[in-house]
C-alpha cells in the first residue's frame, strides 16, 4: 500500500474482528439481493463461506479491508491462498468465478467498493489450472488412475460375505432343484388284519377262518 506507512501495515487482531464483522454485515445485505438469489441453489450455500473466507485473508494475507481490496491481490488469494485454505471444499473452486463476480457487483451497487469492475477482469483472466490446488490435484490424479487401470485387468474380487452369500444362494437353488425333480414316494406300512375264528377266511374259500387257514 503505497503513502501507508509500516506501522499501519502491522496485523491486528481488533482490525481482524472488524474485518470479520463487516464481512458478517455485507453477505447479509447480499443474501437478501436478487444478484444472490440469482445464483443456482447449490451454489448460493457456498457463498458465505467463500466471501468470508476471501475477506479473512485479504486481511490476514495482504492487510486489506473491502474497501482496499486492489487486482493485484485478489490474484494472490485466489491462486496461491485459497487453494491451501479450502483445501476441504474441491467443489469451491469451479465456483468462485459465479459468487465473486456477483458479490464484486453487489459491493459496487452499494458504493461499498468503488473498484468492482477491476476485480471482476481480473477474475475472468485467471487461470486456476495453475493454482497449487491443480498441481496436487493432478499428482493425486495419475497414482488413482494407474490403480483403476491395473484392477480392470484382474479377476473380479469378492469379499469373503459375498462368496459365502454366492453359495448359500447356488446351493440353495440346487437343493430346491433336487426336491423339486425327486418323485414323492408315498411310505405304506403294511398293516396286518386281524380276522376273528368266526369271520370268512380271507382266502376267498367260504369257510369260516377257524375252519380253513385258521387251524
Amino acid at each position: 500500500m503505497e503513502g501507508v506507512s509500516m506501522a499501519q501495515k502491522v496485523f491486528s487482531e481488533k482490525k481482524m474482528e472488524n474485518v470479520t464483522s463487516q464481512a458478517q454485515e455485507w453477505f447479509a445485505a447480499f443474501e437478501l439481493d436478487q444478484l444472490f438469489t440469482e445464483l443456482p441453489k447449490d451454489v448460493q450455500t457456498q457463498v458465505e463461506t467463500v466471501t468470508a473466507a476471501f475477506s479473512e485473508w485479504m486481511y490476514r494475507e495482504e492487510l486489506r479491508a473491502g474497501r482496499e481490496w486492489t487486482a493485484g491481490s485478489l490474484e494472490n488469494i485466489l491462486v496461491n491462498v485459497f487453494p491451501r485454505e479450502l483445501a476441504a471444499y474441491p467443489t469451491l473452486k469451479q465456483d468462485l468465478l459465479l459468487i465473486l463476480t456477483n458479490y464484486f457487483t453487489f459491493l459496487k451497487n452499494e458504493k461499498k467498493i468503488s473498484n468492482a469492475d477491476t476485480l471482476v477482469r481480473k477474475l475472468e483472466s485467471l487461470d486456476f489450472s495453475n493454482t497449487e490446488e491443480a498441481s496436487i490435484v493432478e499428482t493425486k490424479k495419475k497414482p488413482v488412475q494407474a490403480t483403476k487401470t491395473k484392477k480392470s485387468m484382474k479377476a473380479p474380487t469378492y469379499s469373503a460375505g459375498e462368496i459365502a452369500q454366492f453359495n448359500r444362494f447356488a446351493m440353495g437353488n440346487e437343493i430346491n432343484q433336487r426336491v423339486a425333480s425327486k418323485p414323492v414316494v408315498q411310505e405304506v406300512k403294511q398293516v396286518e388284519k386281524v380276522v376273528g375264528r368266526n369271520e370268512p377266511c380271507p382266502c376267498g374259500s367260504g369257510k369260516k377262518y377257524k375252519k380253513c387257514h385258521g387251524k
